[in-house]
């Protein structure tokens, strides 16, 4: 599935798995759910498929809340969530954004 896909099923997700996409990150980057190996690393399997980019439930669920307050794009949301995982911060943009 693509992220921005995969972001809509985030309320689904079972609290023990994370969320993993492939490089480069983008809305429609392949993304999938998988679980954690023991000392919170990706699966080798995982790794082989070049899989990368985790973000768990709690911080999708706190990142999407933020966002359904927004008027928001799809892509926006996922630019969004990317940009969390990969600075573990909101992009300066996001408050311009115009709430609901």
């Amino acid at each position: 599935m693509k992220f921005s896909e995969a972001l809509k099923h985030v309320h689904e997700m079972r609290d023990d798995k994370v969320l993993l996409s492939k490089k480069p990150w983008s809305a429609t980057s392949e993304a999938k759910f998988a679980h954690f190996e023991r000392g919170f690393s990706l699966s080798k399997q995982d790794r082989e498929e070049g899989f990368s980019g985790v973000l768990d439930k709690e911080d999708l669920t706190m990142l999407l809340g933020y966002a359904d307050e927004k008027v928001i794009s799809e892509e926006l949301l996922a630019d969004f969530a990317i940009h969390y995982a990969i600075y573990d911060g909101y992009p300066s943009w996001f408050s311009d954004l115009p709430d609901k």
